[in-house]
């Protein structure tokens, strides 16, 4: 069964009142308005304003209108009161829309500013991984006491130099080890030999042998830790300067 409806000047009025109240609260809450308002130039905008205002007036009006006739006191009564809701919906209105536009212009000016961080962490991370993409081999490098070119060559004059020691290490214990012949020789040679001149030669020729052993092992000791320094320090110069780069 349907439901009945009442015919009633009375009813009809409240239904009338409350399809208005609810048309009224629906268009506040459109965006439609806010968006009109906030794309409207500034000569547009007291336009805006007095149209927003007989809206709402047209709104609460029409209250009065679907009432029935009334003395001209309440019928002003009601008129003051429909005004008065019109005026302060307006004022709502107003103070909304530009609540949104702070809140809008301040969203933006945030989201810029994350938008230059982002740009710039962006940068610094593409330039790091270009760095890191970029062959070490290739990598130029320079300092006070090297001159500038790149890593690979840097290591092949280190890795010249350090054949070149090896090949002077290599004599010196070559020269080491014919001494210490000779001194097999001459202890063999003069082994049964009790004459004082021959021990005083043997005693000296040892000697002679224990000195140049001594020197040469000093020596090889000597350029065996310069040699290390000296590729400590330009594989350390090296690593400053591609950290640098």
């Amino acid at each position: 069964m349907s439901a009945i409806r009442d015919p009633s000047p009375k009813a009809l009025s409240s239904s009338t009142a409350a399809e208005k109240s609810t048309s009224l609260r629906a268009r506040l809450r459109s965006e439609d308005l806010v968006h009109h308002h906030h794309a409207a130039g500034p000569r547009a905008d007291g336009q805006s304003r007095r149209d927003i205002y007989r809206q709402l007036q047209a709104n609460f009006s029409a209250v009065l209108q679907a009432e029935p006739s009334r003395p001209g006191s309440t019928n002003a009564q009601m008129a003051h009161i429909a005004e008065s809701f019109a005026r302060y919906g307006q004022d709502v209105y107003n103070t909304a829309v530009e609540a949104v536009q702070s809140a809008h212009k301040a969203t933006s000016s945030e989201i810029a500013g994350f938008q230059a961080r982002v740009s710039s962490t962006l940068g610094r991370a593409h330039a790091l991984y270009d760095n890191i993409v970029y062959p070490l081999s290739a990598t130029v490098c320079h300092s006070e006491s090297l001159p500038r070119a790149s890593i690979a060559k840097h290591i092949r004059t280190l890795q010249k130099r350090l054949s070149a020691a090896e090949d002077e290490l290599e004599k010196l214990n070559e020269e080491w080890k014919a001494c210490i012949a000779e001194e097999v020789r001459i202890l063999t040679c003069k082994r049964n030999d009790g004459d004082d001149q021959a021990e005083c030669l043997k005693e000296k020729y040892m000697r002679e042998v224990d000195d140049i052993v001594a020197k040469k092992t000093s020596e090889i000791n000597e350029l065996d830790r310069e040699y290390r320094d000296l590729l400590w320090a330009e594989s350390k110069k090296m690593m400053q300067a591609m950290m640098a780069d």
